[in-house]
């Protein structure tokens, strides 16, 4: 599902998004090869993304550290499981 380069969303941090996911997911599942779209320079990002709600120097700090190599290649930083799923409650 990630083998095509989806079309541009209008969105610089969308569309580096998803060439970050992609390619984490690609080596998650230890495919073959990483997709070469994400490589794509409208796929990084020029200034850097900190995915966060509370931006202070030392929340940037730990992102820079704990974020997946994968998305920082794209200039995003984020915490280190980024496609976690938050734990259901009630269950």
């Amino acid at each position: 599902m990630i083998a095509v380069d989806p079309p541009p969303t209008g969105s610089a941090r969308i569309d580096a998004l998803l060439g970050a996911v992609a390619e984490y997911l690609a080596k998650q599942h230890r495919l073959a090869c990483v997709p070469s779209w994400v490589g794509n320079m409208e796929r990084i990002l020029d200034e850097p993304w900190f995915t966060t709600g509370v931006d202070t120097p030392g929340m940037r700090e730990y992102l820079a550290v704990s974020s997946p190599a994968e998305f920082r290649h794209h200039n995003i930083f984020t915490e280190e499981a980024p496609l976690r799923r938050a734990a259901s409650r009630g269950m």
